[in-house]
């Protein structure tokens, strides 16, 4: 955050191997702390690259480094787990600085002397043993005496080296700031209550940064309040919640910018006139002419898990992924394309648990970005049940990795001996690799917050040391012309980035190589081996399915090509010739190599372990074919011919017959098409014929009917014209008959 610094580490002359040992001397001062399983546990990730300068000769100051971060555990400083140390810089400079240094930084002779750097309560790992104290105590001494000679030859200028003692002291004395709770009277002791503070602490921490110490006093135990719409603000007393979470902020902001500004300028001295800053945070991969080492944490599940173990073991998941794909999934691809004969070794599929872990940190992100607004329901336990809903919602599609902590079940990979995660204070559950792991419901928020406080960057801006002042974040001033409002700034998110641009420059290197690291046993003792638990660790990192992949597989493999150009003068000239495959098959049976320690692929020569170092004792002189190994070899390149010839000829005969077989089956397939042909024209021609015949039926059926149809109708005309002419005819006779009647009726009636 800190930006480039203004004075550093200057290139020094002297050899590029010596400065690189010194800067991992000073980031293991720096970066590593004692924990629970470890002693010496680096609580960040490193990325070291060593590159040749362009022209370079074989000399000295040939090579150039460069090193990159990856998340330091910051709030290590502010607060721990029991039993566990705080950075060794801390102790180393509370035992090694002389009497008159103590004194005028004002620090205690003993770490118990100050809060940030006390150890409470016992633990296996040998908290609260006298004689592993002393025994520490004394490495610290040795220790601070090889970092202050690391810092002095890497160029560390005299008052840049008194700074990095002055903030660490002001640190120190931060802590010490506000008494515990037991020290204050209980009515003071409330949360909600003013609180007292130490005054003697107030004032050496203002010295060592070059504050005002009422300038300190106030924005400890007054904060400003902002007027909506107006430039103006008011004041009202702080809480002792919100004083310890001010006093968090700055601890934690100064040491990880320290850090920060450490690894810059020991860049710069040890990798002056080359560009490599972009590498590995671009995703650029490594040249030709680079090596880099990658030193990361290991999967971590602690007495009590928060976001940095989260992000660690979210680390750890990808880069297994990556070791899955480059050393199993890839090995046997290889195997396929060469036509090897191979027992396929199952793989499992970790997508599902880096789902479920981005899941909960988008959760963190969008609860993050609420509180900065200033919602006041913004809290921790609000966002585990945020992220607990995600898991369930996400239950409905199978998903296996992330469960409340309440649902315990086997494989939850226990906290180490001396803490345990209370149920009370666990929020979820995920199923990593190496096993299922409690996260507590404390601490995300403002663990997950990059950015620090306004009222942090103004002390830091306002000191009256030039060193002090180049760990503030230079920004515009609220409410000056420009000042753009001061966004969120996500821990996770930013590390997320970083890890997806090395896992692409991991990626995009052609080779990788994997160191695995084991612990024989959880109680750091040494010629004990917990068998047990060192058959979890291989079982949980792959390396078991790695070693059944091994055991019948070849790990050196050589191009045929490779093999013909650098061992061919070694064989026989009568040797010699032949394909490459041919070539190469002469060479391990003149060797004398067991036919189980090699084999033939399509395009390369495959050995089994040590194999590869007898080629070479072969080709540096160290040792000669034998003359019997020889002419054996002689005889199965014979042999071998006259047995291809063999298959040659019976191969050719069986292509003959095959041939034949293939000529008879198309002549039969044409013969039976002319069959089903003929038949098919006769069938149609028969079809035809009938179809015609039933047309001739049906035509004179048709003329029948229409034949009747015609005689009817002309049948019904003619009686219907017959029936007309009656009619006519009958006419008269029917008129006359009426007249007639009533002439006939007057004549017969009485006379008058």
């Amino acid at each position: 955050h800190g930006g480039a610094p203004e004075a550093g580490l200057g290139s020094i002359e002297g050899g590029v191997e010596r400065d690189v040992l010194a800067m991992g001397r000073v980031l293991e001062s720096f970066g590593n702390a004692r924990t629970a399983r470890n002693g010496n546990s680096s609580r960040f990730g490193k990325l070291l690259r060593l590159r040749l300068r362009a022209g370079a000769q074989h000399g000295v100051g040939e090579l150039a480094a460069q090193t990159t971060t990856y998340l330091l555990e910051t709030s290590r400083v502010a607060g721990r787990a029991p039993g566990e140390r705080s950075f060794h810089v801390f102790y180393e400079l509370l035992a090694g600085l002389s009497y008159e240094g103590r004194t005028s930084l004002g620090l205690a002779a003993a770490a118990s002397g100050h809060t940030l750097a006390r150890i409470s309560d016992a633990s296996p790992s040998g908290a609260g043993n006298p004689g592993l104290e002393a025994e520490e105590r004394r490495r610290d001494i040795e220790r601070f005496g090889e970092l202050r000679a690391a810092l002095s030859g890497l160029g560390l200028k005299a008052e840049d080296e008194t700074g990095i003692w002055e903030v660490l002291a002001a640190i120190l004395h931060l802590g010490d700031a506000i008494p515990s709770e037991e020290d204050q009277p209980p009515e003071e002791a409330r949360g909600d209550a003013p609180f007292v503070v130490s005054e003697r602490s107030l004032g050496w921490a203002a010295r060592m940064l070059g504050l005002d110490v009422d300038a300190l006093r106030k924005v400890l135990t007054k904060k400003r309040i902002a007027i909506k719409g107006r430039r103006s603000f008011y004041e009202v007393d702080r809480t002792r919640p919100q004083a310890e979470a001010l006093l968090r902020g700055l601890v934690v902001t100064m040491y990880g910018r320290l850090f920060k500004r450490l690894v810059a300028s020991m860049n710069v001295a040890v990798g002056a006139g080359v560009a490599a800053s972009a590498g590995a945070r671009s995703g650029t991969p490594p040249a030709a002419t680079e090596l880099a080492l990658l030193d990361i944490y290991g999967f971590e599940s602690l007495a009590t898990n928060s976001l940095e173990q989260l992000l660690i073991n979210l680390t750890n998941e990808r880069l297994q992924q990556l070791f899955s794909e480059r050393c199993l999934l890839s090995e046997q691809a290889l195997y396929q394309r060469e036509g090897l004969t191979y027992q396929p070794v199952g793989v499992e599929d970790r997508s599902g648990a880096m789902q479920a872990v981005a899941r909960v940190l988008d959760v963190l992100d969008d609860m993050g970005q609420q509180r900065w607004r200033g919602l006041r329901d913004a809290t921790d336990s609000r966002f585990c049940d945020a992220a607990l809903n995600q898991a369930g919602k996400a239950a409905g599609s199978g998903q296996k990795f992330l469960f409340p902590a309440r649902l315990r079940s086997r494989g939850v990979a226990r906290p180490p001996p001396g803490g345990a995660c209370e149920p009370a204070s666990a929020a979820f559950l995920v199923a990593h690799y190496a096993g299922k792991v409690e996260y507590s419901r404390e601490g995300w928020l403002d663990r997950n917050e990059g950015r620090s406080s306004q009222e942090v960057e103004d002390l830091l801006d306002a000191s009256e040391k030039k060193f002090v002042r180049g760990l503030a974040e230079q920004e515009p001033a609220v409410g000056s012309s420009g000042a753009a409002p001061r966004q969120f700034r996500s821990v996770s998110k930013q590390h997320r980035r970083d890890l997806d641009a090395l896992l692409n420059c991991l990626n995009a290197t052609p080779s990788v190589h994997f160191i695995r690291c084991f612990r024989p046993n959880n109680s750091q003792h040494p010629c004990h081996v917990e068998k047990a638990y060192l058959l979890e660790q291989l079982r949980s990192c792959g390396t078991v399915q790695l070693l059944q992949l091994m055991h019948q597989g070849y790990p050196n493999r050589m191009e045929l090509r490779e093999v013909v150009e650098r061992f061919a003068p070694l064989l026989p000239p009568d040797l010699r010739t032949g394909s490459p495959r041919t070539l190469a098959q002469s060479l391990m049976l003149a060797l004398g190599v067991p036919r189980g320690d090699w084999t033939l692929g399509v395009s390369q020569l495959f050995l089994k372990a040590g194999q590869l170092a007898a080629l070479e004792d072969l080709r540096n002189g160290s040792t000669a074919l034998e003359p019997a190994a020889v002419a054996a070899a002689r005889r199965a390149i014979v042999r071998g011919r006259w047995q291809r010839a063999a298959v040659a000829g019976k191969c050719v005969a069986h292509l003959a017959r095959l041939a034949r077989q293939i000529r008879g089956a198309k002549l039969r397939r044409r013969l039976r098409a002319v069959l089903l042909a003929t038949r098919f024209v006769a069938r149609s021609r028969c079809l035809a014929l009938r179809a015609q015949a039933r047309r001739v039926v049906l035509r004179r059926r048709l003329r029948v009917v229409f034949r009747a149809a015609v005689f009817v109708v002309r049948a019904r005309r003619l009686a219907r014209a017959a029936r007309t002419a009656r009619e006519v005819a009958e006419a008269p006779a029917r008129e006359r008959g009426a007249v007639a009647v009533p002439t006939r009726e007057v004549a017969a009636g009485p006379l008058p």
